[in-house]
């Protein structure tokens, strides 16, 4: 079993992103510490001397300018101490991440702005980089995020253009696996038999889809970020005779 020990580091008193990630290691079977919130250096380093965990993660949230002197005190003093064999992970804002990347200290830093699969990928020792780690139908994607749930939302504006935007917003975002395709009520209706819609009608209750076409766009609209799975709301009025048939 995997140890990470962890702290807020100098005067950062702030918890709850370093908790969090610690509960996510927890999930994936890491054994895990947490020293507390501002942990001086000497405090933190002799813990990770002691015990040699695998990863020592720390974080600060605080103005970035004085991260700078408390991570040149950080790198002289684990050469000093001649630690090695430990990874350090760091979590705070994005500015105080790119003082991070900066002191060449870190095996991982995560600035906030990192969606959860990411964080969950490097704890399960994987890379998400490419459509390939982003499983293309629901059963793969259930397992492959197992024991966290997948997220699904319906969405449909008023026009096809409001609606691709959005959808390529959402897949960059990272925030849904599933995006359910809520269609005009046109489109639930009378899809098969445009004759019959009312344009007057048309983008209430949805995005107004009238073609295959229509759907391919959406569908590549949602091909980058995580590459969340499109569903799509049937209809109502062709379902009718079907459901007189039972």
């Amino acid at each position: 079993m995997k140890k990470i020990i962890a702290a807020s580091i100098s005067n950062c008193v702030h918890v709850a992103g370093i908790i969090n990630f610690l509960s996510l290691a927890e999930r994936e079977g890491y054994e895990t510490e947490f020293l507390g919130a501002a942990v001086s250096v000497d405090d933190l380093l002799k813990q990770v001397k002691e015990q040699k965990p695998d990863y020592a993660a720390i974080s600060y949230r605080l103005t970035p300018e004085p991260l700078v002197y408390v991570l040149q005190e950080l790198k002289q003093k684990i050469a000093e101490m001649n630690i090695s064999g430990v990874k350090w992970i760091f979590g705070g804002t994005e500015p105080t991440a790119r003082v991070a990347r900066e002191s060449g200290i870190f095996h991982r830093v995560f600035g906030g702005e990192e969606d959860v699969d990411e964080v969950i990928a490097f704890l399960k020792g994987r890379k998400l980089e490419a459509a390939e780690y982003y499983p293309s139908d629901l059963i793969s994607r259930i397992r492959a995020k197992y024991p966290y749930p997948i997220l699904r939302h319906h969405l449909g504006l008023p026009s096809l253009s409001e609606t691709i935007s959005s959808i390529e917003k959402i897949a960059e975002a990272k925030v849904l696996d599933v995006i359910s395709i809520a269609p005009d009520q046109n489109a639930q209706e009378h899809f098969f038999e445009q004759d019959k819609m009312d344009r007057r009608l048309d983008g209430a209750g949805g995005v107004p889809v009238r073609t295959k076409e229509d759907f391919i766009a959406l569908y590549n609209a949602a091909q980058r970020g995580n590459y969340p799975l499109l569903r799509c709301y049937s209809g109502t009025k062709d379902l009718i005779p079907f459901a007189q048939m039972l």
